[in-house]
Formats: structure tokens, sequence, C-alpha cells
């Protein structure tokens, strides 16, 4: 892969079977690129890992008009040299090549090495290489593919607003499905706009079959398949088979590692993830999301001042990107640690004045505060900036909840559900969980079945168990509730907001409550 080479060039202090038993893999190409005006030489040579063994060497010399040509030569021949077939690759199904300038494809790789970064910096340069990309080359899709999903992303990590970006996505995966209908990136590019669009999941998934039928070796519609089973479908062991078929395409890939990490952690497989973290880190020791995540992680182990550590790394790596103080803001409340939280969300907010999702962010460290007029005034400004804002939608149906307006809150809260579906699994069972207590409160048991009936199939990650046990506190089940409560502390899969979430009040002072607080290291110093 890509990533993959960009890792190893030009290091000297690794061997070719090294190099072959860190990526898994049982032989490596290996070459050099001389260019001279239109010329270019390419040399190429096929080694086995296993034994430094070289299979077959070649050199080309062509004009750059033809680079496109010299890689498909290169390819075939190394697939006659291993007598073997590309993964899952039939010729009836071999995709239509895309062909243009060699300028125009560099600006495009260019634009790809920037959106894998992840943060804010690097996904607004992608952008700007896509958009050149069009400009030397209008008939080349992968570069509309390239602006939809970086339009996504910015506002799937709260850089800007889905009802700016939606239609923008639309209109480049829409373009590129007009250029090449044929092309598993246009179809994966296709399918994450359905996916935010909320289409019927059956469409959206099509889309992700469909790219991967095209090319079986695209490690990102193996990636995004995986995120979209694991959060929308919530098949964990299927997104966990995807999820590692994209590692193995792209074993350096560091965002096809945190993804591989958050589905082990949704099937408690935490030590297997904190170790995929490490190995992110590792590989690329400025990969901000890296951080973030093992933040996360160390946060549902109680592990706080590793959690800490870990928000802080990120916001010293990038200070000037949002995301990571977002995450030290959500790690500081959970701990009771109000000040700092609330700064931190307020500097997410300072970073990304036009984001929605900031303000969102902030409405929340409010309600955990307390300050609930706070959280409402803030929760009114964002309903006049914008039609989508699940989280605004679920602090206001936790203040509904409390004010006990509760055919209000349930409305609210199941458009917070719908909202979360296909961005964050454990936001939707959030606000599906605040339903519960609301029909433990109204004493409809039908209700209650069904919501923990529902909650059971997010797995065992998120704290989805605890939140069935804070229904079953509300329900008058306090030893059930108490002890699920508890087996999700002891398994790494606490309810994070224990300590600070204003639902949890009535039974602050029980000792069953206070026991769990100290198994999850919680520190009563931090008050509230």
């Amino acid at each position: 892969s890509r990533t993959s080479a960009f890792t190893y060039k030009e290091r000297t202090d690794i061997s070719i079977a090294d190099i072959g038993r860190e990526l898994d893999v049982t032989h490596m190409l290996e070459g050099s690129v001389r260019k001279a005006g239109n010329k270019v030489r390419i040399t190429a040579q096929l080694i086995r890992s296993q034994d430094d063994a070289h299979l077959w060497s070649e050199t080309y010399d062509r004009d750059l008009e033809d680079i496109f040509a010299v890689q498909d030569e290169i390819a075939q021949t190394i697939v006659g040299t291993l007598k073997m077939d590309y993964i899952g690759h039939t010729n009836d199904l071999e995709p239509k090549k895309s062909q243009t300038s060699i300028e125009a494809y560099n600006m495009y790789l260019q634009g790809i090495h920037f959106q894998d970064r992840r943060d804010e910096d690097g996904m607004r340069r992608a952008l700007s290489f896509f958009k050149r990309t069009v400009q030397l080359d209008p008939e080349y899709e992968l570069a509309y593919v390239g602006l939809a999903n970086t339009y996504l992303l910015l506002a799937d990590y709260g850089y800007a607003s889905f009802d700016e970006n939606l239609p923008l996505a639309e209109y480049n995966a829409n373009k590129a499905m007009d250029l090449n209908p044929e092309s598993a990136e246009v179809h994966a590019a296709n399918a994450f706009v359905s996916l935010i669009r909320k289409d019927d999941p059956r469409k959206t998934e099509s889309y992700y079959l469909k790219a991967i039928e095209l090319n079986p070796n695209y490690a990102t519609a193996h990636h995004w398949y995986s995120d979209f089973l694991k959060i929308v479908l919530k098949d964990h062991q299927k997104a966990l088979l995807y999820g590692k078929a994209a590692q193995k395409l792209d074993p350096l890939s560091g965002i096809i590692g945190i993804n591989l990490a958050k589905i082990q952690i949704s099937l408690n497989e935490k030590e297997d993830a904190e170790r995929t973290l490490k190995n992110i880190i590792k590989v690329h020791p400025e990969f901000l999301q890296a951080y973030i995540s093992l933040g996360t992680l160390y946060m549902s182990k109680g592990r706080w001042n590793e959690s800490e550590t870990m928000a802080k790394k990120a916001t010293d790596i990038k200070p000037e990107d949002g995301f990571a103080w977002k995450t030290l803001a959500e790690i500081m409340t959970a701990q009771g640690k109000m000040v700092e939280g609330i700064n931190a969300y307020k500097k997410f907010v300072d970073l990304n004045p036009t984001s929605t999702m900031a303000l969102e962010h902030l409405s929340i460290g409010y309600y955990f505060e307390r300050s609930f007029d706070k959280a409402s005034n803030t929760i009114e400004t964002i309903y006049d900036q914008t039609t989508f804002s699940p989280l605004a939608n679920l602090v206001e149906g936790w203040i509904l909840l409390l004010e006990k307006d509760y055919t209000s809150a349930l409305k609210v809260l199941q458009s917070s559900r719908n909202g979360f579906l296909g961005l964050s699994a454990q936001h939707e069972a959030l606000s599906l969980s605040a339903q519960g207590v609301i029909h433990a409160l109204q004493n409809n048991i039908d209700q209650v079945k069904l919501t923990i009936s529902e909650l059971e199939s997010f797995g065992v990650s998120d704290g989805a168990k605890s939140m069935i046990g804070i229904i079953k506190l509300y329900s008058g089940e306090r030893s059930d509730g108490y002890k699920m409560l508890k087996d999700d502390i002891l398994s790494d899969n606490p309810y994070v907001y224990l300590h600070i979430d204003p639902l949890l009040d009535p039974f602050r002072s029980e000792a069953q409550f206070i026991e769990l607080l100290n198994l999850y290291n919680i520190n009563k110093n931090n008050s509230l």
C-alpha cells in the first residue's frame, strides 16, 4: 500500500525480512523512480521477504505520459511471476481504469496523504489539493471522490457543519458516479453520502458491497464498511472481519488501525485495542487520533492519569486542533474537574467558531456542570444556526427529563437517536437509555423491556449494559441495576458519566453507588 511504501522509504535500519514480518507479507516490490524532463526511468524488483531472494527485476524507460501503463505492466508481471491472481479478482469484473495527467495524479495523491491525517489542517489542505486536481483534469473522477469524502470527514470530526458540507459532498459524489460508475472509490464515496443522508441502511450497504466487489483490494471500502457494520447494523463480529481485512490490505495506515481498535473495544478486546493503538503511535508518533483514542480507552479503564496524559499529548501535538481539546474536556469533566473541562470545551469552540458541533459539546459540559440555563441558551444558539444537532437534542432531552416534561423529552430524544444513527453508537445509546428512564418513571413496563432489548444490541462497549443498569435503578430493581453497573466497571466498560450525570443524583448517597465510584477510581475531591 501507499502508506507502507512511504513508511519504509529510505529506511536502512531494517531488513527485508523484518519488513515482511511487520507487514505479514511474503513478497515485496522494491524500486526507484528517476525523472529527467519528460522522461522517467523506473527500476523494479520483486523480492521474497523470507530469504531476500530476488525473483524478478526490470528497468523501464518511458515518457511520463506512459506512467499508468507502466504501473499496469509491472502489476501484471508480478501476478505472472507469482502465478497468482488479484484477491477476489476476475477478468470480467476488472474496473474501468482512470487516466489523468501526471500533474493531476500527483495533486490527487497529496490530497489523499493529507486527508489520511484526520486533523483539521490536514483535511483542509486535502481539499485544496483535490480542487487543484479538478482544475487540472475536470474529468478525473477520483478528484471528486476526494472532495466528497473530505467534506463529510470535516463535518464528521466537528470542523464544519453537515448542513453546509453534505450538499457539497452529494454534488461531488454524484459527479464522480457520472464519470465512472465502475469505480470502487466512487461507490465507497456514495456509501458515505448515503450514510450521512440517513438513507435506508440497505441502500447504503449496497454501495459498500459494490465497492468491495469492484475492487476487493480497496482498503478504504473494507474500513468504512466495517464501521457501518459496527455502528449501524451492530454486527460487531462481522465488523471485526472487515476491519482486519482493511488492515491486511493497508497494515500501516493510522486511521485503519484506529478503526480496528474501536471494533476491538466494542468487543471488549481492550488489551488488543491498546496494542493496536500503541503500534500506530510507534509507526506514526505524531498521529493525533491515536492519542485521542488511547486517552478515551484509558478513561474507560479508570486510568485517569494516563488518560489525561494522552489527551494533553494530543493538544501538544496539535494545539490548534479543536478535536484534541474536546477529548481533553470529556476526560476532565468525567472526573468532576469542571473548571478545566469547561475551559477545554471553550477552547474547542474558539478554534472552531463556525462549527455548531463545538457548541453542542459545550452544552453537554454545561449540563454536567449543572449550569442548565447556560446549556439551554447554548442549545438555542445552535438551533438558530442548524437543523441538524443530535447532541443538542440529547442535552435538551435530558433537561426536559429533569423538568418532568416527559412527552417533549421523548420526542426530542428520538430526534437525537435518529441523528446519531451511523455517526456514534455511544450517543445513540445515550438517547435510547434516557428514553428508557422516562418509561421507567412512567411505569411503562412494556416500553422499558423494549428499550432494554434494543440496548442489548449495542454489544458490550460504550457502557451500554450500564445504561440498562440505570434504567433498572429507576424501575426499582436496585440489586440488578447495581450489579450491572459494577460488572461493567470490572470489565472496563463503565458508564463514563457515572460521577457527573444529574440523572444519577437520586442514588448518590447510597452505599452501592459510592462503591461504584471507588471501583472506577473517581477522586472524591473532584466534587460537583
